[in-house]
């Protein structure tokens, strides 16, 4: 009777031990998920995120096949990987308060996870008042003005005076002979000699004004190369002359274009026209080569890139040039 009640025992002892077992290892894989899904809330990409991941898997495998002691082992692993990424973050990252309850049938085993945030201390700024907006007694304010006035005009110095200069005494008119020759002074002969150089300068033309050009382009474009011949000042509304094959600027072009950059910026409202014509061993390329030299040349003066345009017809002459003209808008 006592052997039997003794086996019975022992089969029962048999029986419980696998299934304590196994609750212990189910709580176990219960508390190692919720800690391994706030560890992933917190930081998602920490590169223990993944093997942790992998070890709670493994883990889970292993409680269902009942290799519980393996489980255990997998699951420990994953509940500490988890618990260093949520203790770096609660001494780094400082983050507001989220506690983390794990539910489970063992409410004394439950892990609760916080968060806690130290309020920064609030630093008040007194204001200072401005200078310009204090207000000075009445007395002081006087005195204060008084001072700088006779500083003021203790500063201002006396207008020296002009010196007196004598006046020339008249010559007396000297009667002259007829056919003697008679000496003028080197201002008087010099006044006379530039007088008839002045006539002719004001009948010659004028060179146009940039604003002239705007109004009528076409008049001028005809006068524009005998004057780059004579080696007066470049004129905007004109002709461009490059080497044959070259699309480089040369300096007489650049001061062109500098001329026209300001006229260009001082009335928005006008646009330049170029029209390009290349020499009879050129290509098409090369005039619009030439052209986008030109408007780069402009826009880096300050040009905007719509004001300057491109006619698409491009003629052949004897040399390659670009024409430049203006409409108003």
């Amino acid at each position: 009777m006592q052997s039997s009640s003794s086996k019975f025992l022992w089969l029962l002892l048999f029986l419980l031990l696998p299934a304590c077992a196994a609750q212990d290892s189910f709580r176990q894989y219960e508390r190692s998920r919720a800690l391994l899904e706030a560890a992933e809330k917190v930081d998602p990409v920490h590169p223990r995120i993944e093997p942790a991941r992998l070890a709670l898997e493994a883990g889970f495998e292993a409680l269902q096949a009942g290799r519980y002691s393996q489980a255990d082992r997998r699951l420990r692993q994953v509940e500490r990987w988890a618990e260093d990424i949520l203790e770096e973050d609660r001494e780094w990252r400082m983050e507001p308060e989220s506690p983390v309850q794990v539910e489970g049938a063992d409410e004394e085993k439950a892990v609760e996870v916080t968060k806690k945030v130290e309020p920064s201390p609030v630093v008040e700024i007194e204001a200072r008042p401005d200078p310009s907006q204090m207000e000075l007694p009445a007395q002081a304010l006087a005195s204060y003005l008084a001072r700088k006035r006779e500083f003021s005009e203790a500063e201002e110095p006396e207008p020296e005076p002009e010196p007196e200069v004598p006046a020339r005494a008249p010559q007396p008119d000297i009667p002259v002979p007829e056919g003697a020759i008679v000496l003028q002074s080197g201002s008087e002969a010099r006044s006379q000699r530039r007088e008839p150089a002045d006539e002719v300068a004001q009948d010659e033309e004028s060179p146009p004004s940039l604003d002239e050009m705007a109004e009528d382009p076409a008049p001028r474009a005809a006068s524009t190369a005998p004057e780059a011949e004579k080696g007066r000042s470049p004129v905007p509304n004109g002709s461009l002359s490059f080497d044959e094959g070259q699309l480089g600027l040369s300096p007489r072009v650049m001061d062109r274009l500098d001329q026209m950059s300001v006229f260009l910026l001082n009335n928005p409202s006008n646009t330049l026209i170029l029209e390009g014509t290349r020499a009879p061993s050129e290509a098409d390329s090369i005039v619009r080569g030439r052209f986008e030299a030109v408007r780069a040349y402009l826009i880096g003066k300050g040009v905007p890139d719509d004001q300057v345009r491109l006619e698409d017809a491009i003629n052949s002459a004897s040399s390659g040039e670009v024409r430049m003209s203006l409409i108003e808008h």
